[in-house]
């Protein structure tokens, strides 16, 4: 397996708009952080989790110029704002783009991008996104993957397990019934949108402390923290970190 933060970023990344770095250096390349974003690879087959505004030169940045499939891991705008650079991708590619996600993730991604589903739409590539819905897993060129549901304040966002991989973004809680899915885990990647700021719980979101309790619980060998803010510092805050966990930034390689 190879992988790559493509982003690292929360829903309005780092900086904001107006240069607003909050307290993230701006001389480290490191806090230029894009939205949220992440691409699985093993033996030439390229999953890409999530696609939000920042696709293009994610995709660009990183020479990714195929991409096979796209789970998407819930309907907010910073995880799917770049759906429509996907029909071009896979014209570009010329090859279709299978699209997995949840029921309830597809009905949130037509109320946004309804004309994309109208027999009317006929942009280069639109037909070559090939969209289907999974509740409990999805297999595509001999790969299963299974995704489970994780509290997002009022909606679910769906987690993503392959073997002992697992991305888990944007949630809240962990229900005990969810738990099963973290124990033996080479690699977890979770996001921690609130950091060392304990008092923005309630938006949705983890924070450092959460990922330290997963982390003492359930034992990844490794721990990448993403989905960061801007009160979140890499420098600074990665020598807070406790061994076996680290801060993701843009184009990580895993």
């Amino acid at each position: 397996m190879k992988a790559i933060v493509l982003g690292s970023g929360s829903a309005y990344a780092t900086p904001q708009a107006g240069g607003y770095w909050g307290a993230a250096a701006a001389g480290n390349p490191k806090n230029r952080r894009t939205r949220a974003s992440f691409l699985y690879s093993d033996g030439g087959f390229n999953l890409l989790i999530d696609a939000g505004p920042d696709i293009a030169w994610q995709l660009t940045d990183n020479a990714v110029a195929r991409v096979d499939a796209v789970f998407f891991t819930h309907a907010h705008a910073d995880h799917i704002n770049g759906i429509p650079d996907l029909q071009r991708l896979a014209f570009n590619q010329k090859a279709p783009i299978s699209v997995f996600c949840a029921p309830e993730t597809l009905d949130g991604i037509r109320n946004s991008f309804g004309f994309m589903f109208s027999s009317r739409h006929n942009e280069r590539g639109s037909d070559l996104l090939r969209w289907h819905t999974a509740e409990k897993s999805f297999e595509i060129c001999g790969r299963k993957f299974e995704i489970f549901p994780l509290p997002h304040k009022h909606m679910n966002s769906y987690a993503l397990k392959t073997g002992s991989f697992l991305y888990a973004t944007d949630f809240d809680a962990l229900p005990e019934d969810k738990a099963p899915f973290f124990e033996k885990l080479d690699c977890l990647v979770m996001e921690t949108n609130n950091g060392f700021n304990f008092d923005a719980k309630g938006n949705g979101h983890n924070d450092f402390r959460d990922a330290f309790r997963i982390k003492e619980r359930f034992g990844p060998k490794r721990m990448i923290l993403t989905h960061l803010g801007i009160d979140i510092d890499y420098e600074t805050d990665m020598r807070k970190m406790p061994d076996g966990i680290e801060l993701a930034y843009d184009g990580m390689n895993l």
